[in-house]
């Protein structure tokens, strides 16, 4: 049963882009997501960093990537028709 999923880049210089991670509502918090970005840690071990970027009205996003991941807030931009959107970054092997 499919529950959920997940978009990444991986790129050569091995700088990588989480493009999203998606569970279905019924199974959040429970865990899945951080168990997905377990997984994707451990397929992609030569990865030097991930990146990715996330709206500023996702907060239960930030508190997923900073907490549980352990990402960095890098950066934020706001736009007047989209918002504002935060970037975020882990460096492997730190």
């Amino acid at each position: 049963q499919v529950i959920g999923g997940f978009i990444v880049w991986i790129l050569p210089d091995k700088n990588n882009v989480l493009g999203t991670i998606f569970i279905d509502p019924t199974y959040q918090d429970q865990g899945v997501g951080a168990r997905a970005w377990q997984f994707i840690e451990a397929t992609y071990p030569d990865t030097k960093s991930w990146r990715l970027e996330t709206p500023g009205w996702a907060v239960k996003n930030h508190y997923f990537y900073e907490q549980k991941c352990g990402f960095a807030k890098v950066k934020e931009e706001v736009s007047p028709e989209l918002g504002t959107s935060y970037f975020y970054e882990k460096v492997m092997g730190e």
